[in-house]
């Protein structure tokens, strides 16, 4: 048996030279995001939310977002009252796209009260870069390595 614990343990397997047996690792959800790390560096390349209803949302709101139909406008200021903070996050963008007026006033709001530190930085490095005609910073990252949504 191969214990391995969240947040402290990584396991990375070479894939065999001929077929066998695979195996499947599984375990209760412990964090609310799974990551995906770089074989070489052994650094966090990807994060991936462990909730399913979380990952799919996120994928629904860049439709709408890309969509542009202000049709969307209230179910999009709904979410940007999500839970989690990649679903806040991508309501806000999607707000942006579609509405410059209600995305500034989510961004202003994030800026200066979101709960995950990541969307507060997030949210004023965007302001600034709106501001200022720089290209605005990338979606919050799993930077710092993995943690606790707020």
């Amino acid at each position: 048996m191969l214990a391995l614990h969240a947040e402290r343990h990584l396991a990375v397997f070479d894939p065999p030279d001929t077929a066998c047996p695979h195996l499947v690792l599984t375990s209760p959800t412990v964090l609310p995001y799974r990551f995906a790390y770089d074989r070489t560096s052994l650094q966090p390349v990807q994060m991936i939310s462990a909730d399913l209803t979380a990952t799919r949302l996120t994928y629904v709101i860049r439709i709408l977002g890309a969509c542009g139909s202000p049709a969307a406008l209230p179910r999009l200021e709904e979410l940007a009252g999500h839970p989690q903070h990649q679903v806040r996050w991508e309501a806000i963008r999607a707000l942006y796209r579609i509405d410059r007026a209600a995305g500034a006033a989510r961004l202003r709001e994030a800026a200066a009260r979101a709960p995950h530190p990541h969307v507060r930085g997030t949210a004023a490095a965007t302001l600034l870069a709106l501001d200022t005609d720089t290209p605005a910073p990338p979606p919050p990252t799993p930077a710092h390595g993995p943690g606790r949504d707020s």
